[in-house]
């Protein structure tokens, strides 16, 4: 098979959508020696692939921003297709061209802006609205991130559920228990961590729950003598960081509550690793990364009861109401308090998390790949 991947979304390989990307091509440069790749890259991230050459991967630069690259998309990537004699296309994030020219392949990961309309009202929200239904009806197969999307495509798009594969999404492998109690050290100076804390990790963003985080947080230093601070690990969106920070200022917690910023990967390792309680009580997750990341570190998980994330973290995590502070302050303490809970939390999560790996996200993924071509093939001869 001829395949080509649309890697325009990936702005860096080791969050969000980026890691997924990035994940994706490198593991199947790894797994499959038959195929050839035709892989579309931005000049940001073409240092990142060039970096791995192989040479059943072609790498094709595409120097254009975004409302651009819409365009690109619909108009000449099709006939770029067509003119390589593509037999698979993927599109991994959320779109692919709506006129068909070969097989195509598309990774819906969630249906954030159906779930929750009122996150997001940019152009962003217009464009997905209308794009993720009709991609999901011009591919021959939806890729999704986890059963619960699966449920949204099949109640929401209205796409047939056997039009729909999960394959699940992983972590790095920097992500686990460590030992250097130097690294730790200097990473706790480095960001300035305090001593005993409960983590997130995120982009501060609305789906997210952070006022409702914060706003438990205050309830559980006003409740026990609990030492812990809370540190808020991720990039900022300016006007939610700025709400954040009014309501830490209301609550008088400006010596607790840590707005640190993006770490690099190995200081995030170090993060997860010195945090008591790691909590995601996001209102929407299509799968949910920092809980697997956390639970590979060893920290015990408190995560929402709604969407992909009883799903990702099993029986290693415990559950909140998202939409409840009280039960989330409730529930922190008990982890935190309760030595034999967090400890089997602990052992719990470091098994769960070892059943998610990057060659089997390409595996699966790859088997999409013959089924679609298979079906194509099958269908030109009859």
């Amino acid at each position: 098979m001829r395949i080509a991947i649309n890697a325009l979304a990936m702005k860096s390989p080791y969050h969000g959508m980026g890691s997924y990307i990035g994940n994706l091509i490198h593991n199947l440069s790894v797994i499959d020696q038959n195929n050839q790749y035709l892989v579309f890259v931005s000049p940001v991230t073409l240092p990142y692939f060039a970096r791995r050459p192989n040479p059943r991967i072609e790498l094709r630069q595409v120097a254009l921003r975004r409302p651009l690259r819409i365009l690109w998309e619909q108009i000449a990537l099709p006939r770029i297709l067509a003119k390589e004699h593509i037999d698979v296309f993927h599109g991994p994030a959320h779109t692919i061209p709506l006129r068909r020219v070969c097989a195509q392949v598309v990774t819906i990961h969630d249906l954030l802006w159906f779930v929750l309309p009122r996150v997001d009202r940019s152009i962003k929200h217009i464009y997905f609205r209308n794009m993720i239904p009709a991609s999901a009806r011009a591919a021959d197969q939806v890729i999704t991130i986890s059963k619960a999307s699966k449920k949204d495509l099949v109640q929401i798009i209205g796409t047939a559920p056997s039009r729909i594969t999960v394959v699940y999404l992983a972590i790095s492998d920097r992500y686990r228990v460590l030992a250097d109690r130097r690294q730790l050290a200097i990473t706790r100076a480095k960001h300035r961590i305090p001593p005993r804390y409960i983590l997130f990790v995120g982009v501060l963003e609305r789906k997210k729950n952070l006022g409702r985080l914060i706003t438990a947080f205050h309830r559980l230093k006003s409740m026990s003598p609990l030492p812990h601070h809370l540190v808020i690990a991720g990039s900022t969106m300016s006007s939610k960081h700025d709400d954040l920070r009014q309501l830490v200022r209301g609550f008088h917690l400006e010596d607790s509550v840590h707005f640190i910023g993006s770490a690099a990967e190995d200081d995030l390792a170090a993060i997860y690793n010195m945090a008591d309680l790691f909590c995601l009580p996001s209102l929407y997750e299509g799968f949910g990364i920092p809980a697997l990341e956390a639970m590979a570190c060893g920290v015990p998980v408190i995560v929402s009861n709604v969407s992909s994330l009883p799903e990702i973290v099993g029986d290693a995590g415990q559950l909140v109401d998202p939409y409840n502070e009280n039960a989330i302050a409730d529930m922190m303490i008990k982890v935190l308090t309760d030595k034999g809970l967090s400890e089997g939390m602990r052992r719990r999560g470091l098994r769960r998390a070892k059943e998610f790996s990057w060659v089997r996200t390409a595996e699966e993924t790859l088997r999409v790949y013959s089924h679609v071509y298979d079906q194509r093939a099958g269908a030109k001869r009859t």
